[in-house]
């Protein structure tokens, strides 16, 4: 029995291994990008590195990883810019570091003929931290490689075939087989949303915390839209509007290119602050806003419904907090007015935060960004519950 067929095995609805053998090399080549069949054509990754000010860094490495294995290491110039050229299509981790600075990774897809570029901004690591314990953090962290392999069903049970499945902070997309299975692999160590779609169907999506060397097997059950809808109706009540599109095209960039500044919270971590207010875990990071938080009960917020819910209009302006609700919607008000147990991923940026500049659009007022580039901490906030 080879490897594909004892993975596919350990689903609950997998189909004989006959078909599954005979569907595992369609699955590898829907879901994991492929291999061209000459090496002469590659990928490329250019990029500049700054500090939080915007001056170069020189000398900073930039080391390239796939499965937690370090395949190459090079330096930036004087200037800050590096350029990492001939490299095969697949999926890696760019690591950029320079020690007294906190790394910054980004997962990048390599694809034939294409040049990537982007731009690193590294922070000082506050004096209160030791250097050498924060890079030894993330060369284990470096080395963290996971993988998810997953069956979509009705609610009957029955394999989901074609089925759109979309691994939101990692760029990348698939169909299921026809037996309903789908697998990605390799995976960096994080916080990902699995996202499955299908017209007629109401779509689902999974946010998850993937630990070094995690084989996470998962199940996803779709539910079949009812009434009679229109076409126009059916394709938005299937999750193919574009505003949701566009909400988890930024998500993606965001997951995927991250400082170790950032703070990005998936359920395993949410669990430990569950019950409590949202300004607890503000408090918990470290981050100190620039406003007071006024001091009050926790409500809890349900977004399926109108009840529990603090609009944003009853609330004055003194301790309200720069929020991003569910990737779309911007709202001031207090962190107390949000129950942890509501929320099942939190992106926490500090007043340089967020490279990608896709909060940025959705800003406005005092908390937009400044000349000097600063802002106030950003919040953006993913209900349980919200529109898929």
């Amino acid at each position: 029995m080879n490897v594909a067929e004892r993975m596919l095995r350990r689903c609950t609805f997998a189909p004989p291994l006959s078909a599954a053998a005979l569907a595992f090399s369609a699955l590898l080549a829907t879901v994991l990008p492929a291999r061209a069949a000459s090496q002469a054509t590659t990928g490329t990754l250019a990029g500049f590195v700054r500090d939080s000010a915007g001056a170069p860094i020189a000398n900073a490495e930039v080391v390239l990883v796939q499965t937690g294995v370090e395949l190459r290491r090079i330096i930036a110039d004087e200037g800050g810019h590096f350029v990492l050229g001939n490299v095969s299509p697949g999926i890696y981790v760019a690591w950029i570091r320079r020690m007294g600075f906190a790394s910054a990774e980004y997962n990048w897809a390599a694809v034939v003929d294409k040049r990537d570029s982007v731009t690193a901004t590294l922070r000082t690591i506050p004096h209160g931290l030791d250097a050498v314990v924060v890079r030894a953090k993330e060369d284990k962290d470096m080395k963290g490689s996971a993988q998810i392999l997953g069956l979509v069903v009705d609610t009957e049970g029955k394999p989901v075939a074609e089925a759109n499945v979309e691994l939101v902070g990692a760029d990348r997309a698939g169909e299921t087989l026809e037996n309903g299975g789908f697998l990605f692999r390799p995976l960096p160590v994080g916080p990902y949303v699995v996202r499955v779609r299908k017209l007629g169907y109401v779509p689902q999506s999974v946010t998850m915390q993937l630990q070094q060397g995690e084989e996470r097997e998962m199940v996803v059950r779709m539910h079949p839209l009812t009434g009679n809808l229109a076409t126009v109706k059916i394709v938005a009540a299937s999750g193919f509007d574009s505003r949701a599109e566009v909400a988890l095209k930024d998500l993606d960039t965001r997951l995927r290119w991250r400082s170790a500044r950032d703070v990005v919270l998936g359920p395993n971590e949410l669990m430990r602050f569950k019950g409590q207010s949202l300004n607890w875990v503000n408090s918990a990071f470290g981050m100190t806003q620039r406003a007071t938080f006024r001091s009050r009960g926790v409500r809890s917020i349900n977004p399926a419904g109108t009840s529990g819910k603090v609009g944003a209009q009853t609330l004055g302006a003194e301790g309200d907090a720069c929020i991003l609700e569910n990737g779309t919607h911007f709202v001031r008000q207090p962190l107390w007015s949000y129950n942890m147990s509501d929320i099942e991923l939190l992106e926490i940026y500090d007043t340089y935060g967020d490279d990608s500049r896709t909060v940025d659009f959705h800003m406005t007022g005092r908390c937009m960004r400044g000349a000097d580039g600063t802002h106030p901490i950003w919040y953006v906030v993913w209900l349980k519950g919200r529109d898929r």
